[in-house]
């Protein structure tokens, strides 16, 4: 018998029949504490060792370590969990691009982390400083819809990916979800105070302008397709 805070998991953590409509929330919870488990004394962080996604220079959705993944301009998601993390990621053209170097809750954390790591590669002095460090909205999504393809199936874990916010777009995400809570999208069946987290979210790269300057950067525009439902996926629900 199941209950709310359970997921139970079919082979290859597979949920099967959860006791809730969060399927997703606790399909993430139970892949994070079993690699946690699995791997106890080790002193892994999940966060570093997620698969990530990332913007392209094209526009598209592609994971962070095989671009040939790519999900395309838009992809539909559910934002099942986020958290605030001082961030820096290796610069573009740089040995490091693509390395996640800090993330940290704690921004003294992650000076110290900072500077111990430039302290073990000292001809990184030139590229990085303390004041590169970002407060990013670090993002758990699950993929339900892309190319064209439901990507979520009652027979199959969910694919599960971190996706680290720029600034400006981690702003974006918390107006997004406050319109959602003050009843914007009651037209389509999602009631004023519903979290951000119960909902499909189409993520679609657009290009802005950067104020001051000609250049141009590419942002990510949040639209609320509907209230996640499990059954939708063909994925067993009891209660």
């Amino acid at each position: 018998m199941t209950t709310e805070n359970q997921v139970v998991a079919a082979g290859n953590n597979v949920p099967a029949v959860v006791n809730a409509s969060n399927y997703i929330a606790l399909a993430i919870q139970a892949k994070v504490e079993g690699f946690l488990a699995a791997n106890e004394g080790l002193d892994l962080d999940y966060v570093r060792m997620g698969s990530y996604l990332k913007i392209s220079k094209k526009g598209n959705f592609v994971e962070s370590h095989d671009d040939t993944v790519s999900y395309g301009d838009n992809i539909d998601v559910v934002v099942a969990k986020a958290e605030k993390r001082w961030t820096l990621w290796g610069a573009e053209k740089s040995p490091e691009e693509g390395q996640l170097i800090v993330a940290d809750r704690d921004e003294a954390v992650a000076k110290a982390n900072l500077e111990n790591w430039l302290a073990n590669n000292p001809d990184a002095y030139e590229r990085y400083s303390i004041d590169d460090l970002q407060l990013r909205l670090l993002a758990y999504i699950v993929p339900v819809r892309a190319n064209g393809q439901v990507m979520l199936h009652p027979d199959q874990a969910p694919t599960i990916y971190l996706m680290s916010f720029a600034q400006g777009d981690t702003f974006g995400f918390g107006q997004y979800a406050m319109s959602i809570f003050d009843g914007k999208y009651k037209t389509i069946g999602v009631a004023g105070g519903t979290g951000a987290n119960k909902v499909v979210t189409r993520l679609t790269t657009e290009e802005r302008d950067r104020k001051g300057s000609t250049d141009t950067f590419l942002g990510i525009k949040f639209e609320c397709l509907g209230v996640f439902n499990p059954a939708d996926y063909g994925i067993e629900i009891q209660g």
